[in-house]
C-alpha cells in the first residue's frame, strides 16, 4: 500500500512538473502579445535603479503632440496649461477660477475606476452613470442604434433605473422589454430624417452609435445636422496605432468589406471629427471598443450655471484629458492579431477601402 501511495505521489509530481514546464514555455512563446502596448506602457529605463525613469505620459506626448494640434475651439489667447508627468494639469500660476474649475472637472480623469457592466457589453453602464452623476442631465433623452434586441445595450440601465426615455433603432431587432425598437437600416442618407420622424430633441443627453461599419459618417452627419448631444459614445476600431487617422470608406450597403476588422474608425479619426464640432474625446472604455466625446459648450455652461465659474471654451477644453492621457488601452491585444490587421489595413488602404481623416476632421471622398 505504501509503495502504491509512493508511486501515485511520484506520478502526480511528474505530471505537475510537465504541466508547469508546458505553461512556462507557452508563456515565453507569447510574451510578445503586449509589444503593441509598449509604446503606451513603457515607464522605466533599462536601468531600473536609475532615478531618471521614462514617464508614460512624457514619452507619448513627445512623440504624438505634433499631430494633435487640430482644435476648432480656437485659442483665444489664453495660456495653454502644462501637464504633469501623470498627464494631469499643472496649475502653477493659474487663476483661482481655473483652479476651482479644474477641481470640478477632475472626475473626467477617473472614469475608468467606475466602469461596471449591468446591461452594456462591457463597463459602459458604470462609466455613463458616473459621467451623468457629475454633470447632471437636461432631458434624460437618449438615442441608441445598433441595439439588436436591446438586452445588451448602453441605455437599458438608464431607462430601467433612472427614468430615462428615448429612441432605439436596429435593422431587425425586436425588444424583449417594454421599449420599442424601430427597425431601420441606418445610413447617412436617412439618419437625419429618422431623427425628425421620431422627434429627437436637438440637445438630447446621450447618443450611442454602434453599427459596426459606417459609424464615423453617421457620427458626422448627425452633428452636421445641428444635433448637440451632451455625451456621444461611438464604437471604434481598436486595432489602429495612435497616429493612424482613418475610417472605412463610406459604403451605404456595406458591400465593400474586404477582410476581418474592416469596420469603423481609429480613435484619432474620432477625436479629429469631435474637435470639428466642439466636442472633446474624454474616454476610451477599457476594452478599447467605445470612445466617449463630451460637448465642451455644455461643460462651459455647467461650470457657469452650477458653480458660477466663467471660463472660455478654450480654457475648458484645455482642462480636459488630452489624447495622450486617454490613448492607453487597458486590455492587451495579441501581437499576431495587430500585425494581421496592419497587413490587411495596408492592402485595403491601397484599394481605397480606408479613407484618411485629415487634421481638420474631414475626409476627401474623391480619393
Amino acid at each position: 500500500m505504501k509503495n502504491l501511495k509512493l508511486q501515485n505521489t511520484i506520478l502526480i509530481t511528474i505530471f505537475t512538473a510537465i504541466f508547469l514546464v508546458t505553461c512556462y514555455h507557452y508563456f515565453l512563446e507569447n510574451l510578445d502579445y503586449v509589444d503593441y502596448l509598449k509604446q503606451i506602457h513603457t515607464v522605466e529605463t533599462e536601468n531600473k535603479n536609475s532615478k531618471t525613469q521614462l514617464n508614460k505620459f512624457e514619452e507619448i506626448s513627445s512623440k504624438l503632440t505634433p499631430i494633435f494640434k487640430s482644435n476648432y475651439i480656437s485659442n483665444d489667447g489664453s495660456v495653454e496649461f502644462k501637464r504633469k508627468n501623470d498627464g494631469t494639469v499643472d496649475l502653477t500660476g493659474a487663476s483661482n477660477d481655473v483652479v476651482d474649475a479644474y477641481s470640478k472637472l477632475k472626475f473626467f480623469y477617473n472614469i475608468e475606476k467606475f466602469e461596471k457592466k449591468i446591461y452594456s457589453q462591457y463597463g459602459d453602464d458604470g462609466a455613463i452613470e458616473y459621467i451623468f452623476s457629475n454633470l447632471g442631465t437636461t432631458n434624460k433623452f437618449y438615442v441608441e442604434f445598433g441595439t439588436e434586441n436591446a438586452q445588451e445595450c448602453n441605455t437599458r440601465a438608464l431607462w430601467e433605473y433612472y427614468g430615462w426615455n428615448g429612441i432605439l433603432m436596429d435593422g431587425d431587432g425586436v425588444s424583449l422589454d417594454e421599449r420599442k425598437i424601430y427597425n431601420h437600416f441606418i445610413t447617412r442618407e436617412n439618419i437625419v430624417e429618422l431623427f425628425k420622424k421620431y422627434n429627437v430633441p436637438k440637445d438630447l443627453d446621450l447618443l450611442s452609435i454602434d453599427i459596426n461599419y459606417n459609424d464615423w459618417f453617421i457620427f458626422e452627419t448627425i452633428l452636421e445636422a445641428g444635433y448637440t448631444p451632451m455625451l456621444i459614445i461611438v464604437e471604434m476600431n481598436r486595432n489602429f496605432n495612435a497616429d493612424q487617422s482613418f475610417t472605412v470608406r463610406y459604403n451605404k450597403d456595406y458591400s465593400l468589406k474586404c477582410c476581418n476588422y474592416h469596420f469603423g474608425f481609429s480613435i484619432l479619426a474620432g477625436s479629429r471629427l469631435a474637435n470639428r464640432f466642439g466636442y472633446h474625446l474624454i474616454y476610451e472604455e477599457k476594452q478599447g471598443v467605445n470612445s466617449y466625446y463630451i460637448n465642451v459648450h455644455y461643460v462651459k455652461t455647467w461650470l457657469k450655471k452650477v458653480f458660477d465659474i466663467d471660463l472660455t471654451l478654450f480654457q475648458v477644453k484645455s482642462l480636459l484629458p488630452t489624447f495622450e492621457y486617454i490613448f492607453r488601452p487597458s486590455v492587451a491585444i495579441h501581437t499576431s492579431s495587430l500585425n494581421q490587421f496592419q497587413t490587411d489595413f495596408q492592402r485595403g488602404k491601397s484599394e481605397g477601402l480606408w479613407w484618411e481623416v485629415k487634421e481638420d476632421g474631414t475626409v476627401d471622398e474623391k480619393n
